[in-house]
């Protein structure tokens, strides 16, 4: 597995956030797990790679973490 880490901006908040890094090919990974300041973070489709952020007032670091799709 691959850790992702990001530091999205305020105004990220309330968007779907792709995740997809370049480095691999489209549909050879998908979302394994997430977590949203250190917190389990469910809201995530694991295959469109693609996390859904609530909305906030303060950035949030959204660590993410790939697997390969068997």
């Amino acid at each position: 597995p691959d850790v992702l880490h990001f530091a999205p901006c305020v105004d990220a908040g309330g968007t779907n956030f792709s995740v997809q890094p370049i480095s691999f090919p489209p549909g050879s990974v998908k979302i394994a797990s997430a977590t949203l300041d250190g917190k389990p973070f469910t809201a995530f489709d694991p295959n469109a790679l693609t996390v859904k952020l609530p909305k906030w007032t303060e950035p949030q670091l959204l660590t993410v973490t790939l697997a390969p799709v068997k």
